[in-house]
């Protein structure tokens, strides 16, 4: 008891003549982070990022000197981000633990040695218990750093071994992929159709809308992070060939410790996305105009401006970034469009759930199943090594789900990819309509006696260029007969037939099997719907 005493008051004495800490740093990207203040601003350009020290009532001295000293040894050296995961998972995980409350009022340096060492076995314990022990290295990573460089703060060289030699498990990575999650993994086909069908339909012009549906399709199409798309700014988008009117879009990169716009990655874009970009940069001009606040520069205007700026970026280092939208907004407006659609997930039967996320797990995986190599895929998904993107390639995630006939009859009249309506036959009628309007069932189909089934008409006054019948079915302009429910039924089970061949063959291209289920849904509907028909006639 009496050692106990003399090294409390030896501490007491030393807590006096420990470095300072500083007012002001300067953090990885070079940015000044003001420390002074019980809340702690990190430089992270899409979202506020910020630790409040005293809403943890942290009286423990020394427990408070050894988490702000680490802290800025972080900030210094890794991603602003990254600092702050450290502070947060840390305290978060120490803050669940039972010995905890006493931990932070302890006042001699005898009881806080003691505490420490229960409030690190019980966080142990705690993230053991729900799988994710995997986080204990930040911890132990801390509890090493303050027994170098602040011992005086009674972090014991022993227990630090100790922490060193816990075994701990990997973070898995991909769980939601590889397990096809339905509501955090990858859309599968049908939803990925319907969500494409929506975004098709939509045309509406109004502000909020126009940010839903630009935000959405650059998520389909590039499967990048919300952050990359946060980061974008207007002039990111331009042409690269004014003869062949051919546009890019240079999208910023997100590295560890590399500067906000320091890097970026050249995509091209689609003649369809054009217009959506050009429609959104119109738009986040308006809304620019519509504030009353000084716009910024014509360099520093974000492609996905905010409503209004963020103030307490204002005069600060982060000032460029004030109009930016933070990551968690960029999501919301996926998850805004995705209710407006009012989206139905055919695999569910609820409301369909979409993030960013999962978007981004649903590019990997499409582009996985065209064959696609790691390599391409990891710098498609922006990755500085091949390890994230091996989830992508197990046998689970790339293989293509074989379709029943029956679910997709189920699942059809859910996608509403029949646009057209139902007509009667004009044989039936006497009103010979123009041949060359008639829709001819498929060649593999016509009967051996070669008596040619009708299956409809095309509603087209001009020429059509596509591929009759199956570029029919999703068509606005399709005119099924109502008594050609047999004909269509032979093209569904042609179909079905022909996708389940592409899909099992590992000859053929996966990904052609897939491409003919909105051909297949769309028949199926045209089927559901004929016989509804004919059910209400009978009645």
């Amino acid at each position: 008891m009496q050692s106990d005493n003399l090294i409390d008051s030896a501490h007491s004495a030393s807590i006096a003549e420990r470095e300072p800490l500083p007012a002001q740093i300067v953090d990885s990207h070079g940015l000044p982070m003001d420390v002074s203040q019980g809340v702690w601003r990190f430089n992270v350009p899409a979202d506020d990022v910020s630790f409040n020290f005293d809403r943890h009532c942290i009286k423990n001295e020394h427990l408070l000197y050894g988490l702000k000293r680490h802290l800025i040894y972080c900030a210094r050296r890794v991603s602003p981000r990254e600092a702050y995961n450290i502070i947060v998972l840390n305290v978060g995980w120490m803050s669940k633990t039972g010995s905890w409350a006493e931990l932070t009022t302890a006042d001699s340096l005898s009881s806080h040695q003691g505490l420490l060492g229960r409030v690190m076995s019980e966080a142990l314990a705690l993230m053991r218990r729900d799988n994710v022990d995997y986080n204990f290295h930040r911890l132990r990573a801390w509890y090493s750093w303050c027994t170098d460089f602040v011992p005086d703060c009674g972090f014991d060289p022993e227990d630090a071994y100790k922490w060193e030699r816990v075994q701990i498990s990997g973070n898995e990575k991909g769980v939601a992929v590889r397990r096809s999650d339905p509501t955090e993994g990858p859309l599968n086909d049908a939803e990925l159709i319907l969500l494409r069908k929506a975004l098709q339909r939509d045309e509406s012009m109004e502000l909020q809308h126009i940010f839903e549906r630009s935000a959405v399709w650059l998520a389909l199409v590039y499967g990048r992070n919300p952050a990359n798309f946060c980061l974008l700014r207007q002039h990111d988008f331009h042409l690269v060939d004014d003869d062949d009117e051919v546009w890019v879009l240079d999208i910023p990169r997100i590295k560890k410790r590399a500067l906000p716009r320091a890097q970026f990655k050249e995509e091209y874009v689609a003649p369809a996305l054009v217009k959506v970009i050009r429609d959104q940069m119109q738009a986040a001009c308006r809304i620019i105009d519509l504030s009353g606040e000084t716009p910024p520069g014509e360099q520093l205007l974000p492609l996905f401006p905010r409503f209004e700026p963020r103030t307490h970026q204002i005069g600060t280092a982060m000032h460029q970034w004030a109009w930016h939208r933070r990551s968690t907004e960029f999501t919301q407006l996926i998850q805004a469009a995705v209710k407006r659609y009012g989206l139905i997930s055919p695999r569910t039967n609820e409301p369909l759930f979409v993030t960013t996320r999962r978007l981004r797990y649903t590019f990997a995986t499409n582009r996985v199943r065209e064959g696609i190599s790691a390599r391409d895929l990891a710098e498609a998904l922006d990755h500085s090594d091949l390890q994230h993107v091996r989830v992508y390639f197990d046998a689970r995630s790339t293989v293509v789900e074989r379709l029943d006939a029956a679910v997709a009859k189920e699942i059809a009249p859910k996608l509403r990819l029949f646009e057209g309506e139902l007509v009667r036959n004009a044989v039936e009628t006497k009103v010979a309509g123009p041949t060359h309007k008639r829709i001819r069932i498929i060649p593999e189909l016509i009967a051996q006696d070669h008596h040619v089934r009708d299956l409809g008409e095309c509603g087209k006054e001009e020429f059509c260029n596509l591929f009759p019948p199956y570029s029919c079915y999703p068509c606005s302009r399709f005119r099924p007969f109502e008594d050609s429910a047999e004909e269509h039924e032979a093209v569904f089970d042609f179909l079905i037939k022909r996708r389940e061949r592409l899909r099992s063959d590992p000859l053929e291209q996966s990904r052609i099997a897939v491409q003919l289920d909105e051909v297949i849904y769309a028949c199926a509907e045209v089927i559901v719907t004929i016989n509804d028909l004919e059910s209400k006639h009978a009645a």
